[in-house]
């Protein structure tokens, strides 16, 4: 529960200083694509809402804001609770006065983890796309040799003609799967057998 307390007058600074894909990511399950969700607050086939570092605009329904207007939307709340929310689940504090060391060094540490977890991120996210390059381009090797020679296909391309829809299907899951598929491709031993995942 959030007590009531006097807040500094730059509490909703401190709170505007967390970035709006982590509040996403802390409050929000859909996981993003392209900076882009389904807008939570109407129905819609096509994701129209689009994610920026301060905030948020769906192109569809008009709605727009920072990560404390969309607390107050998406919870029914008032915004010092909506910046009192965000401020509890990343760790700031919601007291008055100018902040104490132990609670500079939390934040500290708080920002750190943040950006070690976007780094680890952009990292897994360039292993799928680089990943998924050379799936693609052996199964368009085999598919090419193929449709060349037919059933006269030389008898050492044959295994890996076989592994033709195996090697589509890893393909898709690096172009359009979530971070959840991807990431169990990535430990997938047969996947690391044909495949190096270099770091």
């Amino acid at each position: 529960m959030i007590n009531s307390v006097s807040i500094v007058p730059d509490f909703f600074q401190r709170v505007k200083t967390i970035s709006f894909p982590e509040v996403i990511r802390v409050f929000y399950d859909e996981e993003p694509r392209r900076s882009k969700i389904h807008c939570p607050f109407h129905e819609e086939k096509t994701p129209s809402f689009h994610i920026y570092e301060n905030g948020f605009f769906c192109f569809s329904c008009g709605e727009k804001g920072d990560s404390i207007d969309f607390i107050v939307k998406l919870y029914n709340l008032r915004p010092i609770n909506a910046a009192k929310l965000i401020a509890e689940r990343f760790g700031l504090p919601v007291s008055n006065g100018p902040l104490s060391r132990q609670d500079m060094l939390r934040l500290a540490r708080a920002k750190a983890e943040r950006l070690r977890e976007k780094r680890l991120k952009e990292a897994f996210d360039n292993w799928a796309r680089l990943a998924g390059q050379q799936v693609r381009i052996l199964a368009e090797a085999i598919r090419l040799q193929l449709e060349e020679k037919g059933l006269d296909i030389e008898e050492d391309l044959l295994p890996l003609v076989h592994e033709l829809p195996r090697l589509e299907w890893w393909a898709n899951i690096l172009a359009e799967g979530t971070g959840e598929e991807k990431l169990e491709l990535f430990r997938n031993k047969d996947f690391r057998r044909w495949f190096t995942c270099k770091n």
